[in-house]
């Protein structure tokens, strides 16, 4: 029901249906997409995703289905190219998602949005996962933490650093880290200094150190206006 009720839903059955980009104008969602593309043409489009990596802990596809109908319509290809693409994408749920999009199987999926029979809400909720479930999924775990080992700039949107999610992340292993960017709307300058002591207890320094960003002033739209230089190197 949060799907069908934001601002990126659309009746996906009708075939004329398009994700209207106006209503996310004012969104992470199209500042970041406009940053991706920049200077990555038709001829190159299959190495859109070759620098980025997405650690969600939502249980929402936002991301997903933003992405695969975003490249649709700014490159003018097929959906099936839109998803072959797509699963070059690095991106990990920890506490799982709700379903598996249309595009994303050729078995069972729930649509973006879809109100789901009865009989199908014990599937779809075996999907997702408490903290304990996840910190079991060992092969999840070691995903998330390669992801950010191998980063060099990570950004946090609209995250609230609880221990347990900082505690998934950790990892003692060398990292790549230059810079750290996240939104911190609504939280004190005393408990900043807190979050920036987890970030850097995540991602111990190695050789040199890397700058965080920690913004209590910037939206997560405003991120990618404020340091889309830095971003895009």
């Amino acid at each position: 029901m949060a799907e069908k009720k934001s601002r990126l839903s659309f009746d996906d059955q009708n075939r004329d249906a398009k994700l209207n980009f106006r209503n996310i104008n004012k969104t992470w969602y199209s500042n970041f997409f406009r940053m991706l593309v920049a200077g990555c043409t038709k001829d190159n489009w299959r190495n859109l995703f070759n620098n980025v990596s997405f650690v969600i802990f939502n249980y929402d596809r936002c991301v997903e289905h933003f992405l695969f109908n975003a490249v649709q319509n700014y490159y003018d290809i097929e959906p099936r190219d839109a998803a072959t693409l797509m699963r070059a994408l690095r991106i990990i749920h920890p506490y799982g998602s709700v379903g598996t999009l249309p595009w994303q199987t050729d078995g069972n999926s729930s649509p973006f949005g879809s109100v789901s029979r009865p009989a199908d809400l014990l599937s779809l909720a075996g999907e997702i996962k408490t903290y304990s479930e996840s910190i079991d999924d060992m092969e999840a775990i070691t995903s998330l933490v390669r992801f950010l080992i191998d980063a060099e700039t990570i950004v946090f949107l609209g995250f609230a650093f609880h221990d347990e999610n900082m505690d998934l992340m950790k990892s003692s292993a060398p990292n790549r880290l230059s810079h750290v960017f996240a939104t911190a709307r609504g939280i004190s300058d005393s408990d900043r200094e807190v979050i920036r002591d987890q970030i850097e207890a995540v991602f111990p320094k190695q050789e040199g150190s890397f700058s965080i960003q920690l913004r209590q002033d910037l939206e997560c739209h405003q991120i990618f206006d404020e340091y889309s230089r830095t971003l895009s190197q």
